[in-house]
């Protein structure tokens, strides 16, 4: 139920944004929830930056549901890039999308202050909340 409110509201939130902002899930069920997310932004999908914050999803999904890592793949080669918590974590990508759109966060104060000029993780009218880690940011 909560996951078709947030999906509804992606629906309407997406027409005039120019940036959206997605971390992730690592588990079957959130990546499902991913995918769907994708479908419906699909046109705003080069304006889509997808972050990761672990680094089991390689494992847990893309090496066991070779499916899943296919429809992954397809979403991510025509996404804006993708974002991950240190270079250990690009290995994960590089079958999946082109390294000029994989970009390393390294976690640092400065990175946080940045993030939170540019409005990404903040409380804004904009931001989408959803129970659990999904972090959904139409900007």
């Amino acid at each position: 139920m909560e996951i078709g409110i947030l999906l509804k509201q992606i629906v309407h939130k997406k027409r005039n944004t120019n940036l959206i902002y997605l971390t992730i899930s690592e588990s079957l069920a959130g990546n499902i929830k991913d995918l769907f997310i994708y479908l419906i932004c699909f046109r705003k999908l080069s304006k889509t930056y997808v972050h990761l914050h672990g680094g089991s999803i390689g494992e847990l999904l893309f090496d066991k549901f070779l499916f899943i890592k296919w429809l992954n793949k397809y979403f991510y080669k025509r996404i804006g890039g993708v974002i991950v918590l240190g270079k250990s974590h690009v290995s994960i990508f590089k079958d999946l999308i082109s390294k000029e759109k994989i970009h390393v966060e390294y976690f640092s104060a400065k990175a946080d202050e940045d993030k939170k000029a540019a409005g990404v993780g903040s409380n804004s009218t904009n931001e989408i909340p959803f129970t659990g880690k999904t972090k959904v940011k139409i900007i």
